[in-house]
């Protein structure tokens, strides 16, 4: 009984878990995605790249979806509406903006989950009997209402993992192989997120881990950084289907994520002890470290987006001939 209760926890916590993302990025894509369109083009060229970096980083914080926001920046670069280079800008801030997800699961928001569903439900039966600015209600109400899934889902996780999944053969050999060393753990990570498609729920699957203490904080990290490339699958074969311009900003996701990835390892140790030291709760440090790495890494590479523009440009010819 025990294991089917802890079976039915853990389909049911993924299954809200993702259905709270969906509704999250339903509601505020239905609220901002025009307005966001509509501000990417207007930015001014002086500062075009800077802006569109700090556009996508909100953006993304809200609608929780770093692939719907680098999905949009391969369809404005397909279009012609912004240049490669301001793709990538895009880019990286989807990178830094999907950090907010890990931010929000790694604080007990348990008591809120109920406020956040009413509250939801509540604006949502105001939409249906309003006939002014209903569909503005309508999206409001389902991104509180995702919300409130989200954490509801994340919450039957951490109750899966403490009434048993780690009993379960093929859980015990999977974390049996994480734990052999960083490498196994970034394999993980990076093969795991691209089967889900999503790096959201493959971190907060590792926050319950490391809260849970089922796994070591270095192999949560290197697992991070191997889902960091692994959420790159989604905009690949979003973009590959496109023009020169959107296979450029498609590759563009998959070789900053690789980039960014090699150029923290030499300082993994380093940021693997700023996170430890910046909260004395595992969770916490893993959500950090995931901020820190995609915050810094994107600041490094911004002023080089022109230069790999370029080179990405001419691998999609290659591609294209």
């Amino acid at each position: 009984m025990v294991t089917l209760v802890t079976l039915l926890s853990l389909v049911g916590g993924i299954f809200v878990f993702f259905l709270g993302l969906r509704a999250i990025s339903t509601g505020m894509n239905g609220l901002f995605q025009q307005d966001l369109q509509r501000r990417l083009v207007a930015v001014p060229a002086a500062h075009r790249r800077w802006l569109i970096f700090l556009l996508s980083i909100l953006f993304t914080a809200l609608v929780q979806s770093s692939s719907a926001v680098t999905i949009i920046g391969v369809c404005l670069a397909e279009i012609g509406l912004i240049n490669v280079a301001e793709a990538l800008a895009l880019t990286l801030g989807a990178n830094v903006g999907t950090t907010i997800t890990g931010q929000l699961i790694s604080i007990s928001l348990q008591a809120s989950i109920p406020w956040f569903l009413g509250l939801g439900l509540l604006i949502l039966l105001s939409a249906l009997a309003s006939k002014v600015r209903r569909q503005q209600l309508l999206y409001t109400g389902m991104a509180l209402c995702g919300l409130g899934l989200l954490f509801s889902g994340f919450e039957l996780l951490q109750y899966a993992l403490k009434t048993g999944v780690v009993s379960f053969p093929v859980t015990q050999s999977l974390l049996d192989w994480a734990r052999n060393g960083p490498w196994e753990g970034f394999w993980s990570g990076l093969v795991s997120t691209g089967l889900v498609q999503s790096s959201s729920l493959i971190i907060a699957a590792t926050i319950s881990l490391l809260n849970n203490g089922l796994i070591t904080f270095q192999a949560a990290f290197y697992a991070m950084l191997g889902s960091n490339i692994g959420t790159a699958v989604t905009t690949l074969l979003a973009g590959f289907g496109g023009n020169k311009a959107a296979k450029s900003a498609a590759l563009a996701n998959l070789f900053f994520n690789i980039i960014s990835v090699l150029m923290i390892i030499p300082f993994a140790g380093l940021l693997s002890a700023l996170a430890q030291w910046s909260s004395p709760y595992p969770g916490r440090q893993l959500a950090n470290a995931h901020t820190i790495f995609n915050l810094v890494t994107a600041l490094a590479l911004l002023p080089f987006c022109p230069i790999l523009a370029g080179v990405l440009e001419r691998i999609a010819n290659l591609l294209e001939t």
